[in-house]
């Protein structure tokens, strides 16, 4: 039994290591981000849709006119597209949320946000008050 819980903390500790290039690259460009104005953060979002093409009215007939195995295709097809941008995203949710909120994701906030996009559990202990930081961060990239 205790041969199975070092492998299950094992496990998550090697998949926390495999997320710490995202995060350097998200913080190496958090100064990039503070430098922009309001507005060039804002139109951040209109720039990420062109990137991924992404047509709102399309996209909702699409989900409620495609079947469960057509829709999930897509889906991942348009997951691989996001993973490109991911970390620019991240980033301005972060700056977006500094400045309106002043509350500024940690570290931490943006693994378990990377842990939520990849479709796994992610629960921190700490901070219970700011759980709407990292779910920010995903349904930014909805």
């Amino acid at each position: 039994m205790i041969k199975f819980l070092e492998k299950l903390f094992d496990s998550n500790e090697k998949q926390l290591k495999s997320f710490q290039p995202i995060i350097d690259e998200i913080n190496g460009l958090e100064e990039q981000m503070k430098s922009l104005s309001d507005d060039e953060l804002r139109n951040k979002t209109v720039e990420f849709r062109k990137i991924l093409n992404v047509d709102l009215v399309q996209s909702r007939k699409d989900f409620e006119d495609l079947n469960t195995a057509e829709l999930e295709k897509k889906l991942l097809e348009e997951k691989s597209q996001l993973k490109e941008i991911l970390p620019e995203a991240f980033a301005v949710v972060r700056e977006a949320s500094n400045r309106v909120a002043q509350h500024r994701h940690f570290d931490v906030q943006l693994m378990a946000g990377y842990v939520l996009f990849e479709n796994k559990i992610a629960e921190l202990l700490q901070e219970k008050e700011r759980h709407w930081l990292r779910i920010s961060l995903c349904i930014f990239t909805l």
